[in-house]
């Protein structure tokens, strides 16, 4: 029986700096992100949710910085051509100090046949991360209010203290985990076009196709806690697309319905992997529907429908077991004007049972304990306010 609680103090910082300057048909940019992270605390037994035995002591740091230079070039009225560069540096620190449980009722209840069936990693781990990306794009104007693009670019990734943390064991003062490093190709449109002077339609749609070394995935042995690894060679393709409008019901501003649809088809898989093949890549469903249709009245009340379809996905890297596909229903209702909005919305009206997420075997099966239930029938309200 695994049991865990989690108690520590994050900290976050950040700070961000650009610097824009225009040079006859150039648009230059500057940057620089600048982000840090500290995770101190522990992890502790969880006695009938009370905290019990700290099992492990844990300091985390994690620096990253990013620097980039890009040039929106403005070859003509129509065609714009942005080459770019990125430099990513980042270090990690992760010390994960496992205790010794004392063997008393509470360590026997937790850890049955002792502590050491405990499957808490320790470790230590320091690396310092460092990669180059660049990139090029280019755009053509169709319209005024609409394009078609096209880039190329470099991905390099780090991994995070969590990955690091479910990758070192023991005394190690190194990870053996990578970057995730590839190249992205993407081409796409976008734009707002009017129907007549109270309609219009928006959309955007891209189509992209990744190479991927050094993914890092995690991997839930069949007893035992998730263990973070490098796969070489995957593929990440798709299709993602958003599209809607606004149309008058009376020919006036007065009753207007704006519907939305945002859509992914996904096409993740390794690529020739030594045990894996070109199996698809777990997780990740065929596809994901995201829509609304909200009717808004010029007063500012709005109210619709809204719904989410999730395709079918696999539960493993083997590809023996499916997770089925499932629908849910909702409903948002508020007001809103220049300064606030206030909002009510129901999710998962129909009470629909369905898997939100799954531990990730190498090889599953029906009766294997992966998944992870979804929210039932909820409600949620808030309240913005905007200066």
């Amino acid at each position: 029986m695994f049991s865990l609680l989690v108690d520590s103090t994050q900290q976050d910082w950040g700070t961000t700096a650009r610097y824009n300057y225009r040079l006859d048909n150039h648009d230059l940019l500057l940057g620089l992100n600048y982000g840090t992270n500290s995770d101190n605390g522990g992890n502790y037994t969880n006695n009938a949710g009370a905290r019990g035995a700290m099992t492990n002591k844990v300091k985390k740091q994690a620096d990253n910085i990013e620097v980039f230079a890009q040039d929106h070039w403005h070859i003509t009225d129509k065609w714009t051509l942005t080459p770019a560069v990125q430099g990513v540096f980042a270090h990690r620190d992760v010390n994960n100090k496992r205790l010794s449980i004392p063997q008393d009722a509470q360590a026997s209840v937790f850890f049955p046949g002792g502590p050491s069936n405990f499957y808490s990693y320790g470790g230590k781990a320091s690396n310092d991360y460092e990669g180059f990306n660049p990139s090029l794009g280019l755009m053509y104007n169709v319209t005024k209010s609409s394009s078609l693009y096209g880039n190329i670019s470099r991905i390099y990734a780090p991994p995070t203290n969590y990955n690091i943390a479910d990758n070192i064991t023991g005394s190690s003062t190194t990870t053996n985990l990578k970057a995730m490093e590839g190249t992205s190709a993407e081409i796409g449109t976008r734009g707002v076009e009017k129907i007549s002077e109270l309609n219009s339609v928006n959309w955007d749609l891209a189509l992209y196709y990744s190479w991927l070394n050094n993914e890092i995935l995690s991997v839930t042995p069949a007893s035992g806690s998730p263990i973070a690894n490098n796969f070489n060679n995957t593929i990440h393709a798709g299709i993602e697309g958003l599209i809607g409008g606004s149309f008058s019901l009376d020919g006036t501003e007065v009753h207007t319905i704006k519907p939305m649809l945002s859509y992914a088809f996904n096409h993740f898989k390794f690529d020739h992997d030594p045990v894996y093949g070109n199996n698809a890549l777990p997780a990740a469903p065929d596809y994901f529907l995201r829509g609304e249709a909200m009717y808004q009245h010029i007063s500012g009340f709005f109210a619709g429908p809204t719904f989410d379809f999730v395709g079918k996905r696999w539960g493993d890297y083997a590809n023996t077991y499916k997770v089925d596909s499932f629908g849910l229903l909702g409903m948002r209702t508020g007001w809103s004007n220049k300064n606030y909005k206030v909002f009510l919305e129901g999710r998962n009206l129909l009470d629909t049972v369905y898997v939100a997420n799954t531990n990730i075997l190498p090889t599953a099966t029906a009766n294997d304990a992966m998944l992870n239930a979804g929210a039932p029938i909820s409600f949620f309200g808030g309240i913005e306010i905007t200066y």
